[in-house]
C-alpha cells in the first residue's frame, strides 16, 4: 500500500499526533489495589455491623422475655416533664422546639443513674 492510500490521498501530515505513550503500569496497580482495599473494608464493615446487630437483638430479646410488664416505664414521667420544661417548650403549647426538648431529655437521661 502506498502512503497516499493510508493518509487519504492528500499526502499531508495529520495535525494530530498518534498516542504512543503507554499507561503507567505502577499507577494502575496502585489504583486497582486501592479499589480492592475499599471493597474489602466495605465488606468487613457491613459484616461487623450485621454481627453487632445480631448480638444486640439477642440481648433485647432476652430483656423482653424477662420484663415485668406491669411496672414497665414507671418512674419516667417526671423525667419526661422535666425534659420538656428545661428544653424551653411552653406549657400553653404555643412555642417550642423539638431539638431543644430532645437535647434536654438526653442531658437528663445521661445524668440520672438508671
Amino acid at each position: 500500500m502506498s502512503k497516499e492510500k493510508r493518509t487519504g490521498g492528500s499526502g499531508a501530515k495529520s495535525p494530530f499526533k498518534p498516542r504512543t505513550k503507554k499507561p503507567n503500569f505502577i499507577l494502575s496497580v496502585i489504583l486497582t489495589t486501592a479499589k480492592m482495599m475499599f471493597v474489602v473494608a466495605l465488606v468487613v464493615g457491613v459484616s461487623l455491623t450485621g454481627a453487632l446487630v445480631a448480638v444486640t437483638a439477642a440481648i433485647q430479646i432476652a430483656r423482653i422475655g424477662s420484663m415485668d410488664y406491669a411496672n414497665a416505664g414507671s418512674g419516667y414521667e417526671m423525667d419526661a416533664i422535666a425534659a420538656v420544661i428545661i428544653g424551653g417548650t411552653s406549657m400553653s403549647a404555643k412555642k417550642g422546639a423539638d431539638t431543644r426538648a430532645n437535647s434536654s431529655l438526653f442531658s437528663i437521661t445521661s445524668s440520672t443513674p438508671s
